[in-house]
């Protein structure tokens, strides 16, 4: 958004003032600047407010990153309730004490008011509790280094020198497929082709999490593109579960287990860290014991996670139509997902497969890699993911049960 200043940014959106009380006590911050030609402050002295995350930004970046959070309030205030809104203001006044915590130096993430609804609200509205995870949230950012990390690990999977970004290019099972009605990318994993025990031997579990916060990271940067473009709050992205027993892929029921053992520890991060990533969640082609068990354990799961599950079976009709609803008319989901076409099935993508021991991926199998995660701001006419193809996948009505429960859990765990 081009800097006109944060007077005429103002007069410009003042939609939400009758929804909620803007921000004008902190949030837009330079609350008596002095307009001069060019539309910015002539100095500093003119801001009575000035928050410890600028001190070592720009005068003309500091102004507009204060007009961007002024934007988000009026956004955000304008897309949720009176109530609610009350007590997103009482969570940001009791977070204030953390303009020069180090997660907040760079991105003033305790005075974003779209950062700030997610944890209210992966907190049911407590603000006594939403901000003591959002504390420890910050103090985890800072630890456990993550911006840093997510930089060094998105160099090396673009670079693909290394064995294990070759692995994660070559065998991974997820991805951003095309924009949704909002223009959020829709994030499509396929437990059903995963090997999540031989991605963790051979590239560790610190890869297997910085890999998968890169990619939450992400979804988030996306929803607040998202938000500003739209001029609404964009609750989550649309995550699609395929949880099918194919066939070409070995072993179903041991790497459903696999996926719930070696996912608890990285849920645990996701759930107090990455509160409200999807809006709606449609798993699809669940078997018939998978979705017993669903029913049996639907009334101990949260409501906010229950809400936003879509439980389907093995027929793509059952489906087929509200996901259509989530896309454009003019986009293309990919046909396995609209349909049982054995054709279909069998050209399905990411293909994923068994990780071989000792981590070698012949090169023919990068000849075929997946495209790049799609940018917000780009357009798509298709769902298409692009990964390389796969072998003829034969549906199967597995009767088994003894591991039922885990491949539930699989994937129940990972939407707390």
């Amino acid at each position: 958004m081009p800097i006109a200043g944060v007077a005429r940014l103002a007069a410009k959106h003042p939609s939400a003032k009758a929804a909620c009380p803007t921000p004008n006590m902190g949030v837009g911050g330079c609350c008596g600047v002095r307009a001069v030609d060019d539309g910015f402050p002539s100095s500093r002295e003119h801001c009575h407010w000035e928050p410890a995350y600028l001190k070592h930004v720009s005068l003309r970046d500091s102004c507009a990153q204060l007009q961007s959070l002024e934007r988000e309030w009026e956004i955000v205030s304008a897309s949720i309730s009176q109530a609610e809104c009350h007590g997103l203001h009482e969570l940001r006044d009791s977070l204030q004490d953390l303009g020069s915590h180090p997660s907040c130096a760079q991105h003033p993430l305790h005075r974003q008011a779209q950062t700030l609804i997610r944890f209210l609200r992966g907190r049911d509205g407590d603000v006594r509790k939403a901000d003591a995870m959002f504390r420890a949230s910050m103090d985890w950012r800072h630890e456990f280094q993550v911006e840093a990390k997510i930089q060094q690990w998105r160099a090396e999977l673009s670079a693909g020198a290394t064995p294990r970004s070759r692995l994660f290019t070559a065998y991974g099972s997820d991805a951003e497929i095309c924009l949704d009605k909002f223009g959020v990318p829709m994030w499509l994993m396929r437990l059903s082709v995963s090997d999540p025990a031989g991605m963790l031997r051979e590239v560790g579990q610190d890869a297997l999490l910085v890999n998968s916060i890169a990619k939450i990271e992400g979804m988030h940067s996306h929803l607040r593109r998202a938000m500003f473009r739209e001029g609404k709050l964009i609750r989550g992205c649309v995550q699609i579960i395929d949880v099918g027993d194919y066939g070409d892929v070995p072993n179903w029921w041991s790497r459903m287990w696999a996926t719930y053992n070696i996912g608890r520890p990285a849920f645990k991060v996701f759930d107090s860290n990455y509160p409200e990533t999807t809006r709606k969640v449609f798993i699809v082609r669940m078997g018939s014991v998978t979705t017993s068990i669903y029913k049996l354990v639907k009334p101990i799961i949260p409501p906010r996670t229950n809400d936003k599950m879509r439980i389907f079976g093995h027929a793509a009709v059952a489906w087929a139509d509200e996901l259509r609803g989530e896309v454009p008319e003019d986009v293309d989901l990919p046909q396995f997902l609209c349909s049982d076409d054995a054709e279909a099935l069998r050209v399905a993508r990411p293909v994923g497969g068994m990780i071989p021991l000792g981590g070698d991926v012949p090169d023919e199998l990068l000849r075929g890699v997946p495209a790049p995660a799609i940018d917000a701001d780009d357009e798509a006419a298709s769902c298409d993911p692009g990964p390389r193809g796969g072998g003829f996948f034969r549906m199967r009505r597995s009767r088994r049960g003894p591991l039922a429960i885990a491949a539930f859990g699989a994937v129940v765990v990972a939407l707390l």
